[in-house]
């Protein structure tokens, strides 16, 4: 068998040959650069979330003494204002604290039998 020009159909039609050259270089590329950069717009860059809730508002309270709280003045979801109580906490902890920070600091400036004349005195 003997090949000739009728056996390659790119050969005998040099019009089509020519269509699916300008189709395969020239319209496929700008094609593929139009889906490749539709997927750049739209995926990748925005951060989406599902079954989420936030609720900025909320703001976590502590303290740094150990004690029990005696009442609760708010509830819960409430708006409060600035300087507002939110609870009140057990006093009688504090109370002692108190009485012994006093005694403390009263048995420190009172010294008896330490006369007048035995306190040290400034030279200038």
């Amino acid at each position: 068998m003997n090949p000739t020009a009728n056996d390659s159909p790119a050969v005998s039609n040099p019009a089509r040959c020519r269509q699916l050259r300008v189709l395969l270089l020239g319209v496929e590329p700008v094609v593929a650069a139009l889906v490749a950069g539709g997927l750049y717009l739209t995926g990748g860059r925005y951060v989406e979330t599902d079954n989420v809730y936030v609720k900025a508002e909320k703001v976590p309270v502590g303290m740094d003494v150990g004690d029990s709280v005696n009442q609760v003045m708010v509830v819960e979801n409430q708006a409060v204002a600035a300087g507002q109580p939110l609870f009140r906490l057990d006093s009688a902890s504090f109370e002692v604290a108190v009485a012994s920070a006093e005694a403390k600091a009263g048995a420190g400036t009172h010294r008896p039998g330490r006369a007048a004349g035995e306190l040290p005195r400034e030279r200038g």
